[in-house]
């Protein structure tokens, strides 16, 4: 039987291409004029899932067949899930663009090790940093070196775990700190694992720490000054959420170089063009890079939506989805 599958907000048109080309002839793709409420309900009385972030209360109590809300993307923190309370259909999200997320992450990370935009800049000016006698240079021209670096991993879902294996040729020394415990071999180099409880402790093991967590009541400002200054002398990458890490504490630390340093990709501002996305100057900090929430862009590939054109297919094949979201613990 046709499945119908009610696109709930704008997509670029490559987007939609893209979802179409992957879909199985058992899935129509209802695209509407527009996205208001009152030319969405009549398409909705007819719906077998819903594409898009679209949980309206009246929207949703219109799709008596409704069996599936796809989110094309990773987080749900920001969508109002308690309108889901009372309703058989399943939601799910979209984890494929991990890798995509992870190679970023080690990029980030690697050149903030290395210090690449720093050396950019200043070569850009004719500066070439090179060692002063008198070791008073503004940033020392001296990189870290990455092997046998203790590497953090804060969650362990998809990303980190593909952050992991493409760290491990680095020789590094892993540390996992999340909510369920995780099994690994030795050839993981997986040092210890620490429950979210002992953070502190795990933090002190760390070098560089990647934020790998979903963004909820329990880990909103979870990363505040108490717990990142058992960071000292180390790293902090994050492609998770801004909101995970209190800006004030963390900018503080980078700004008295307690903290080494920082790559942030995520931000509590909103992304908008002309504004620079937090209101503390890490701009201004020459041990910070700063990343415009980019590191699931690929070029000529949209693997964040490969997740959700699987799901409809297992739709109308009747088979298990992937990623269902525990609406209360909003992952």
């Amino acid at each position: 039987m046709n499945k119908q599958i009610l696109v709930t907000k704008p997509f670029f048109e490559k987007d939609l291409h893209y979802i179409q080309s992957g879909l199985s002839s058992g899935a129509t793709l209802i695209v509407p004029e527009d996205f208001q409420l009152e030319t969405l309900i009549p398409l909705a009385r007819e719906a077998d899932a819903f594409l898009g972030p679209n949980l309206d209360p009246e929207l949703l109590a219109n799709a008596p067949k409704l069996q599936l809300i796809q989110i094309p993307w990773t987080g749900v923190d920001k969508l109002p899930l308690s309108n889901l309370h009372g309703y058989s259909f399943v939601l799910c999200n979209s984890h494929s663009n991990s890798l995509a997320v992870a190679e970023h992450s080690v990029a980030l990370a690697l050149a903030l090790l290395k210090k690449i935009p720093y050396h950019h800049q200043e070569l850009a000016r004719g500066n070439w940093n090179r060692p002063k006698s008198d070791s008073s240079n503004v940033v020392s021209p001296f990189s870290t070196a990455v092997r046998g670096l203790g590497i953090g991993l804060l969650g362990y879902g998809s990303i980190a775990s593909k952050i992991h294996q493409l760290l491990l040729g680095f020789e590094c020394n892993f540390y996992v700190c999340s909510k369920s415990s995780k099994k690994f071999n030795e050839q993981d180099r997986v040092c210890d694992y620490f429950p979210l409880e002992q953070m502190e402790k795990f933090l002190e093991k760390v070098d560089v720490l990647f934020v790998c967590l979903p963004l909820t009541e329990e880990t909103k400002h979870l990363l505040d000054y108490s717990k990142l200054s058992h960071l000292k002398n180390g790293y902090l990458v994050n492609t998770a959420r801004g909101e995970i890490i209190v800006e004030k504490d963390l900018y503080q630390l980078l700004s008295d170089q307690t903290m080494k340093g920082a790559a942030i990709d995520t931000w509590t501002g909103l992304i908008k063009d002309g504004e620079f996305p937090s209101s503390f100057e890490f701009q201004q900090l020459n041990n910070v890079i700063l990343s415009p929430h980019r590191a699931g862009m690929i070029e000529g590939a949209l693997p964040h939506l490969d997740d959700a054109i699987i799901n409809i297919n297992h739709l109308c094949d009747g088979l298990p989805f992937i990623n269902i979201v525990d609406i209360d613990k909003k992952y």
